[in-house]
């Protein structure tokens, strides 16, 4: 009779309504289920986990660079590549959002409080795929290479977290069966909602975040702006030209024949060339004295660092390149002379003179006052032509060969050169035509 009595007291249920339908379970069996789905759930959440902290540890290791903790080279290095290529670090809003809505799935992955769940799990995703793109776009336009397999994150939703609110929050049924009854009924409903689960289940299943072990720090190995794989393969002028102007001007007065401009020309042509190797020791010695600055105490500047590089860059082209430009200038209008007493000169007073030709004492004279007078013309023309055929690494004989072959070529020259031989010869008192 006990077991009878036992058989026949009213069971308590759990409601629950899935797809249209009400599933009748007991607690214990609801519990079971409840567990269930979040057992199925677990590789999924560890998965958002996982691509959370992908993208933290990347944002964090770009973030220690640019804060010296990682190296002043590459520090300043990565702050002179983000300048010039205008690359934004990910939003540390973001980043925020998508952790806090992590913490709060793990705060609810419980069976009692399934409920939270859904809403928890579409918010941390939404987050974390937001943060996941915002890196993703950092790493683009850094120019560093990063393998993102498996990090779509968005498969599973609304649909089929469906079955976490609505197991959830099942209703209390008083009384709703026997044990038998309320067993067979139960055992029903645990079949339909345990596939549901397993549904969930499967939906998650290979959400797999692939550690994007290829993402590197950008690797400087001394090339100061000038990113390996970042801005490009080589130094980008565009960073450099404002130095190398500042720079030229303030050599440019060691040329006698060369305007501020063309020094300027010529210094950015061999900048762009060949010199890199100049402008990578000039930088390399900047950074390094920053260093310096930083170890001592002094947090340098923006400033600092293109005063020291202006100052090195200075330095290394007047004790380099232009020596050859000076030597070249000197050469070029020693050359020019030679060829003014020995071919321009006599030419020009066969054309004019009307009787004999001057002796070759007098016409040496005659070669050296005009080229006196005509000596800035002569160098003006000359640095023209080395500024029009220059790359800017040519030795001081290639720059003077430059030189003279674009006076010989310059009809001006030559018309002047008549002008003042006729001029010479008459205050000589020698006819002219």
């Amino acid at each position: 009779m006990a077991d009878a009595k036992t058989e026949e007291r009213p069971v308590d249920m759990i409601e629950v309504n899935w797809r249209g339908k009400a599933y009748l379970m007991t607690e214990e069996d609801a519990a079971t289920i409840r567990q269930n789905i979040v057992n199925e759930l677990r590789p999924y959440v560890d998965a958002l986990s996982k691509s959370l902290k992908v993208n933290a540890k990347i944002h964090e290791e770009y973030l220690e660079t640019a804060q010296l903790k990682d190296g002043f080279l590459n520090a300043v290095s990565q702050m002179i590549v983000m300048k010039v290529a205008n690359v934004r670090f990910p939003n540390v809003a973001l980043a925020t959002r998508a952790s806090s809505a992590m913490s709060k799935v793990e705060a609810v992955m419980s069976e009692k409080k399934l409920v939270q769940l859904a809403p928890a799990l579409q918010e941390a995703e939404a987050a974390i795929n937001a943060y996941r793109t915002d890196t993703e776009r950092f790493l683009k336009e850094l120019g560093a290479s990063a393998q993102t397999t498996g990090t779509v994150l968005s498969v599973t939703t609304a649909a089929g977290f469906a079955v976490l609110g609505a197991v959830g929050a099942g209703m209390l049924v008083v009384g709703g069966a026997s044990v038998v009854t309320a067993g067979a009924i139960s055992g029903a409903s645990v079949k339909v909602l345990q596939s549901a689960a397993e549904e969930v289940g499967r939906a998650a299943t290979g959400q797999e975040v692939t550690v994007w072990e290829s993402v590197q720090k950008i690797v400087m190995d001394g090339v100061v702006g000038a990113a390996t794989g970042a801005i490009a393969g080589k130094i980008d002028a565009k960073l450099f030209a404002p130095a190398a102007a500042a720079a030229a001007k303030k050599v440019a007065g060691r040329l006698t024949y060369f305007t501020a401009e063309q020094a300027q020309t010529m210094l950015a042509n061999f900048l762009n060339g060949s010199g890199q190797a100049i402008v990578v020791s000039a930088a390399t010695e900047a950074v390094e004295t920053l260093g310096e600055m930083a170890k001592s105490g002094k947090v340098p500047t923006e400033d600092d660092l293109w005063k020291h590089f202006e100052k090195f860059l200075i330095a290394s082209l007047a004790g380099g390149v232009m020596k050859n430009f000076e030597f070249g200038e000197e050469r070029m209008l020693g050359a020019a002379a030679q060829v003014f007493e020995t071919k321009y000169v006599p030419d020009a007073v066969k054309k004019i003179v009307a009787a004999a030709m001057p002796s070759s004492s007098d016409l040496k004279k005659i070669a050296l006052t005009v080229f006196k007078a005509l000596t800035e013309d002569v160098g003006k023309s000359g640095a023209n032509a080395v500024v029009a055929g220059a790359k800017g690494d040519e030795s001081a004989d290639k720059l003077s060969a430059l030189g003279l072959a674009g006076i010989d070529r310059d009809a001006n020259i030559k018309r002047l050169i008549d002008a003042e031989v006729k001029a010479e010869l008459k205050k000589r008192k020698i006819a002219v035509k």
